[in-house]
């Protein structure tokens, strides 16, 4: 088979038109252009190339693709991955598999989905849970919970568990009032 860089134009026609003088013309004068069309085909493949891809053209894919959770300030290592499995993600959307890929980028190995049939005891019907081990913060909870809601089965519903072997302060209060006593815990 010959190179892709070696194919001139008139090699692509049938035997009908190759003998054609006015054809021969023709596909000599287009040939210049099916070669700068063959040395720009190495630019066009972005996806297979994304460690290449500048930050700017990965923030055009990612909106192109409607990447779930995607965010401008990402590390590019999170933004590749993303726009990688954006059209499988797309495609699986609302299975668990698609779920456990979006966290597995996310969280890494810090989080582990249980479905609540799988769950002991076995949870609600319809349920999944997620324990969590990664120390997360506020704004990357509520980005988890986005993340989360965008590629779930529409029909189950979370339950969340934070597990943590980090050392925690416990506040206690209480209060008066009008002879009712209200108590709170928080940690």
């Amino acid at each position: 088979m010959p190179d892709l860089a070696d194919i001139t134009f008139i090699d692509l026609l049938p035997s009908s038109l190759a003998g054609d003088i006015q054809v021969q013309a023709i596909a000599a004068a287009l040939d210049g252009e099916l070669q700068a069309l063959i040395a720009a085909l190495p630019g066009a493949t972005i996806l297979p190339n994304l460690p290449e891809v500048p930050e700017r053209i990965l923030d055009l894919l990612a909106a192109d693709l409607a990447v779930d959770n995607y965010q401008q300030d990402d590390e590019i290592a999170m933004k590749q991955a993303l726009i990688a499995g954006a059209i499988i993600a797309q495609r699986h959307k609302g299975t668990r598999a698609a779920l456990e890929d979006h966290l597995a980028i996310y969280l890494g190995d810090t989080c582990t989905l249980l479905e609540w049939f799988e769950q002991d005891p076995p949870g609600s019907p319809y349920t999944f849970r997620l324990d969590i081990t990664a120390e997360l913060d506020g704004p990357a909870w509520r980005r988890l919970y986005r993340l989360i809601y965008a590629v779930k089965r529409v029909s189950a519903h979370m339950m969340m568990y934070r597990e943590s072997t980090a050392e925690m302060t416990q506040y206690q209060g209480a209060a008066v009032s009008s002879a009712i006593i209200s108590t709170a815990t928080a940690v």
